[in-house]
């Protein structure tokens, strides 16, 4: 399956970068801001989109996954990947943060994923036309 090598950086995705929806349990303090990045990782948990329109999903639905950084960095890298998202599909498919659009992801491609903050949250990314969500179990 072919990768691509093209980095973006959280500058040039300022739209994507901020993850909303994320939940802290009482007393935490953390600021929580996502950029992407199309470069391979290594050893990060990885969940596949199966299916199409109203039946694509994430698989597995939910990711325990670690902070890339406690603040922004300039650049999503391979080194700061907290997890990937794979696309094997034959056609684009638009991951969504709350109803706004986080990235597309082309076809046989994996999507690096840079969270940024610290202690404990929780989130939920979407699929547009689907209502399956891949949760976020930050720590």
């Amino acid at each position: 399956m072919a990768k691509s090598a093209k980095v973006f950086s959280a500058v040039a995705i300022a739209v994507a970068s901020v993850f909303m929806g994320l939940a802290a349990p009482a007393g935490a303090s953390h600021s929580v801001r996502m950029s992407t990045t199309t470069v391979t990782a290594a050893a990060v948990p990885n969940s596949n989109i199966k299916g199409a329109g109203a039946t694509a999903a994430f698989k597995p639905a939910t990711l325990k996954v670690h902070w890339s950084a406690a603040t922004t960095q300039p650049k999503c890298t391979k080194k700061l990947v907290s997890f990937t998202i794979t696309n094997p599909t034959k056609k684009s498919v638009t991951i969504l943060n709350g109803k706004q659009k986080f990235a597309v992801i082309k076809p046989n491609f994996e999507l690096g994923v840079c969270v940024y903050g610290t202690g404990k949250a929780t989130g939920d990314l979407g699929l547009k036309g689907s209502t399956n969500v891949l949760t976020l179990k930050i720590s």
